[in-house]
């Protein structure tokens, strides 16, 4: 993606939240090459035991997504995270993903978020359950890769059928 089409978005976003009364700091929004670990963070400096939002990053491997909005969610996600004081995921983080959802059925602001529209392409792991089928995707060697690889102990359980120790990875 294009910096001046990220930019755009990055817009988008903020005069949806203007117009939605949502009250964000505008702070600096790049793209980070070496986020992986999330989508997206918000960093901050302390200053007399407050928290003070200086940056977004937005994760590159985010914009390889199909749905324009699963960037918007996350940008969005991020905004409210500037709204002062910070509260983490609650008090006035939480009012204001409500609003925005509320507002715009489009936005789907979340605690965590995965976007649906990346393709299996973007996981370099891909494990299944073999009682259920559930397919789990992951991008790096996680504990849960190992464990199913036999390269560590440990007990694995599905959180969807509960079943333990029942899974495969799934040759691309």
């Amino acid at each position: 993606m294009e910096l001046e089409y990220f930019n755009k978005i990055v817009e988008d976003v903020k005069i949806d939240m203007i117009n939605g009364g949502i009250p964000f700091k505008d702070v600096p929004i790049s793209i980070n090459n070496r986020l992986s670990r999330s989508l997206g963070r918000c960093t901050y400096k302390i200053v007399a035991g407050y928290r003070f939002p200086v940056r977004i990053e937005i994760s590159a491997f985010l914009l390889t997504s199909d749905d324009i909005q699963d960037i918007k969610n996350t940008i969005c996600h991020e905004l409210l995270h500037t709204v002062f004081p910070y509260d983490g995921h609650k008090g006035k983080w939480l009012l204001y993903a409500k609003k925005m959802n509320e507002i715009y059925p489009q936005y789907q602001i979340k605690r965590t978020y995965s976007p649906k529209t990346l393709s299996d392409e973007h996981y370099k792991y891909l494990i299944t359950c073999l009682n259920c089928g559930k397919i789990f995707k992951y991008k790096s060697a996680s504990k849960v890769v190992k464990i199913v690889k036999g390269k560590m102990k440990g007990s694995l359980k599905c959180p969807v059928c509960h079943m333990q120790n029942n899974f495969k990875i799934i040759d691309k």
